[in-house]
């Protein structure tokens, strides 16, 4: 034993376990073993018990006393570190060893020690190996984020376009004077494809490093009533489907209001609702309760459902833990917990097998003069009714934008692409705005801001992109453009975006 130096056997022979026992010990210093071992070298005696050099405990010396071998051989087994064990072999007393079973011993014991060092490599090969696959791990997961962060880059376009369709449409719809019987779902698929195109940018930000952005007073309650409502198909509908009763109440008062992000709260809200769904699979009850503590705004989540063990909760929180199997990211909770600290909060989980989980979510109070500032709605810029040129390679984003624009009072004229686009001002179209897409095949974006710079100087570009995310002011041809605006475009955002671009037509 390396902490106390006592010797512990590994094996022992038939005629010595009736005696000593199966687990045969001895303490440090001891018999003509421990004799060996502390002085490294080959002991040799015929009577150990009248051999002042050997030292015993009283019981050990009891116990030699009842054998029937008392001459004793004891070899160190020396590896490269040192002593790693000994061999004993006994016989009766006065039992004389000669010179050739002493070397037929020293080569066992030599064998002996090459095994157990060879024992306690391959021991640390295993545990390098093991440190090698968590260093692999972490490698893997650092490059499963940078491989999301270059999906999330490339995809947004696209998901960026389709939302803005999604978008375009319901707000077109809500503005119809036949939206009354349908107002409650379409504002319910408003709020999911607002919601998924923040994730979008989200990631992307994350993927950049990039602050939570579009902070603003926020009631929690209202949030997580919202999220209920989206979460019915799942703990409700879902549920049902498969023959059991899932119930979901929100319980507490108004609280309040913090400062947030409101769809990433709302994502936070979510997951922790998702979750407590899942750990119900024979049914029960999910309640979401509002509270107020010590200057902070709180709410919980509970189930009813299976639990966690003491081990899985520790490692509730890591990133990329999981016990659903390849189905899970294990990132929900460790997402929502990162959200909560860039918002000054904190997510606390408490639960037990066969009892149920609760996670408490605590944000601090918006102050006064924030909640205040930001009460009213915010000014907003007009233009009268202009002529636009629109230009996008997408049927469906470029016609949603041109009816929103119609819908405002705006004359538009539309181009599938940069060089129509182009085609049409050469032929004397009048305008007095373009707005174009940016990832176009043949000419981009930029290309239509470079040549209107050039022919039509007076005559203001807006961009209009799913890439809008990844434009800053330190891109090259920003400065060739009068603004960038982020699909999905809503109307109120294309209102104002529209405004300010025809404002810089008057500074050129």
């Amino acid at each position: 034993e390396p902490q106390s130096g006592d010797l512990v056997a590994v094996a022992v022979s038939e005629n010595v376990a009736p005696i000593f026992g199966p687990s045969l010990v001895w303490p440090r210093g001891t018999g003509a073993v421990g004799l060996a071992v502390a002085e490294r070298r080959l002991v040799v005696s015929e009577d150990v018990l009248a051999d002042p050099r050997v030292t015993f405990t009283p019981e050990l010396r009891a116990r030699v006393e009842q054998a029937s071998f008392r001459a004793i051989i004891a070899l160190p087994l020396l590896g490269k570190k040192g002593v790693v064990g000994v061999l004993g072999i006994g016989d009766e007393p006065g039992r004389v060893f000669d010179a050739e079973e002493i070397r037929l011993a020293q080569a066992f014991a030599d064998q002996a020690a090459i095994a157990l060092e060879n024992a306690r490599l391959f021991q640390e090969a295993q545990h390098a190996l093991a440190d090698l696959k968590a260093a692999q791990e972490q490698l893997v997961q650092g490059a499963t984020m940078r491989a999301l962060g270059e999906l999330a880059s490339g995809t947004s376009h696209h998901l960026n376009n389709l939302m803005a369709i999604v978008l375009g449409r319901v707000r077109l719809l809500l503005a119809g004077p036949e939206s009354a019987p349908l107002r409650r779902p379409l504002e319910v698929i408003e709020r999911a494809a607002m919601d998924a195109t923040e994730v979008v940018r989200r990631v992307s930000r994350f993927a950049r490093m990039q602050p939570l952005e579009d902070w603003q007073p926020l009631d929690l309650r209202q949030l997580a009533s919202e999220v209920l409502e989206l979460t019915r198909a799942r703990w409700q509908d879902a549920a049902q489907a498969q023959g059991i009763r899932i119930e979901a109440a929100l319980e507490g008062p108004d609280l309040q209001p913090v400062m947030g992000n409101a769809a990433a709260l709302r994502e936070v809200l979510m997951n922790l609702v998702l979750n407590a769904v899942e750990a119900l699979p024979n049914g029960g009850k999910i309640a979401v309760r509002t509270f107020s503590e010590d200057g902070w705004i709180g709410l919980s989540v509970s189930d009813t459902g299976v639990g966690m063990s003491p081990q899985v909760r520790e490692r509730a929180l890591e990133p990329f833990f999981t016990t659903k199997g390849p189905r899970s990211t294990g990132l929900g909770l460790s997402e929502s917990y990162g959200i909560l600290q860039r918002h000054g909060g904190k997510l606390t989980v408490e639960s037990a097998e066969g009892q149920g989980t609760t996670v408490t979510v605590h944000l601090p109070v918006a102050s006064p003069s924030v909640s205040e500032g930001t009460r009213g709605e915010p000014a907003r810029l007009a233009a009268s009714a202009l002529r636009i040129l629109v230009i996008d390679d997408d049927d469906e984003v470029r016609e949603v934008v041109a009816e929103m624009l119609a819908a405002q009072g705006h004359g538009v004229l539309q181009a599938s692409g940069g060089r129509e686009g182009l085609a049409l001002l050469e032929a004397g179209e009048k305008m007095d705005l373009v707005l174009t897409d940016l990832g176009m095949p043949g000419v981009t974006g930029w290309d239509v801001a470079r040549a209107v710079r050039a022919r039509w100087p007076g005559l203001p570009v807006g961009m209009l992109t799913g890439w809008g995310e990844q434009i800053d002011d330190a891109t090259p041809d920003r400065r060739m453009v009068a603004g960038v605006l982020s699909k999905p475009a809503t109307p109120e955002g294309l209102r104002e975006f529209v405004a300010a671009c025809h404002a810089t037509s008057r500074r050129i």
